[in-house]
């Protein structure tokens, strides 16, 4: 039996997971981060006898002395454009699973076009963007083609946050990873191929999210897009929007930058200026703030006339917390065999409609 090492342990997102797995119980669980301050802080606060283990991005080799062959590597480091790259290479090269909390549309691709080849020739399993961006949504899309037949050849899906927003609301590390995300090229699968574009191309309105509230998103690269048209070939598209922020202003913003992206040295520029305004990895929203808001995701399945044919809805806990809790569960799953897999997957992929129901609605989002 092997292990599950939690690279990031002491980061947000990290505490979070580590926090998951010791309610669920599980064992085999090393906590890796930088400071062995903090591990040590960290497992006392979670009352756990766990080994830990002093490694970060500058150091690949404190990966490879803790990874085994049939290992779960969890990795919460990030921005994954910039830091990522480290943890995946380790998994790969150790032979063992993957699975990490990226929203980061490039990164995504990195791992389903130049890392998942290299999985399924070691035999291993990559799961990315496995939390609340984008799981949920690998769901909500299936059901939608499901519900609506086999005329569904598209399908929307929309990613919204209901309840209290406050300022608080977004941790530092995923402001991060949202401000880096517009300086690379995102993805969609359009027309029956992977399309490249930047983010925000388009924008949709879902109809509301709840009493009233708006749902509009601007459209994003995600892991719907790569795994989807897999399990489900009749689809010709599959497009994914984010309603966390005014989809009007985001799209204005992108179109601006993108005659200055071609340039490496003015990406460089840019995106230097934008991390020195940002909080960094600083913590996020507290337990109390977090039971405040909920987590909304809607799809649409349409056929190739734009009929609308199915609407499904699914919502439950906060991101953070369903991210935290569907990781813990997940590397639980992989570590016991039960995905068979290999290569670089989505959650659909993985378990099925059924059991992803049942997973997704254990780790708190449920179908509407």
């Amino acid at each position: 039996m092997g292990k599950i090492v939690l690279f990031g342990a002491t980061g947000y997102t990290g505490e979070l997971t580590a926090e998951a797995l010791q309610k669920r119980g599980t064992g085999g669980v090393v906590l890796a981060a930088r400071s062995e301050q903090k591990l040590a802080e960290l497992k006392e606060r979670l009352d756990v006898d766990w080994p830990t283990v002093v490694a970060d991005v500058n150091d690949p080799a404190a990966l490879d002395a803790v990874l085994e062959p049939g290992d779960v590597l969890l990795t919460t480091v990030g921005p994954f454009v910039r830091w990522g790259n480290v943890a995946a290479e380790a998994a790969v090269r150790n032979s063992s699973h993957y699975i990490d909390s990226t929203g980061e549309a490039a990164f995504i691709r990195d791992i389903f076009e130049k890392y998942g080849p290299l999985a399924e020739k070691n035999g291993v399993t990559m799961m990315t963007a496995l939390g609340y961006d984008w799981a949920p949504g690998n769901l909500a899309g299936a059901l939608a083609v499901e519900q609506g037949g086999d005329q569904v050849s598209s399908v929307k899906i929309g990613y919204f946050n209901g309840g209290k927003a406050t300022k608080f609301s977004m941790s530092g590390g995923t402001m991060a990873s949202s401000a880096g995300a517009m300086f690379y090229p995102s993805h969609a699968y359009l027309d029956g191929e992977l399309t490249q574009e930047r983010t925000a191309t388009r924008k949709h309105d879902f109809g509301e999210v709840q009493d009233g509230v708006p749902a509009r998103g601007f459209s994003v690269g995600s892991s719907e897009a790569f795994s989807l048209p897999r399990v489900y070939p009749q689809l010709k598209n599959v497009d994914v929007y984010l309603g966390w922020n005014d989809p009007d202003k985001v799209q204005a913003q992108a179109a601006a930058l993108e005659p200055m992206l071609a340039d490496e040295q003015t990406r460089a520029k840019l995106m230097a200026e934008s991390e020195a305004k940002l909080p960094g990895s600083t913590g996020g929203p507290d337990a109390e703030t977090r039971a405040q808001t909920y987590a909304v995701i809607l799809a649409e399945g349409s056929n190739d006339a734009g009929d609308v044919l199915s609407q499904v809805r699914v919502s439950g806990v906060n991101g953070y917390d369903f991210t935290a809790r569907f990781m813990a569960l997940v590397a639980e799953k992989l570590l016991g065999g039960e995905v068979e897999r290999r290569g670089a997957i989505g959650p659909m992929e993985a378990f099925g409609r059924d059991k992803l129901t049942d997973y997704v609605a254990e780790a708190g989002i449920t179908v509407d």
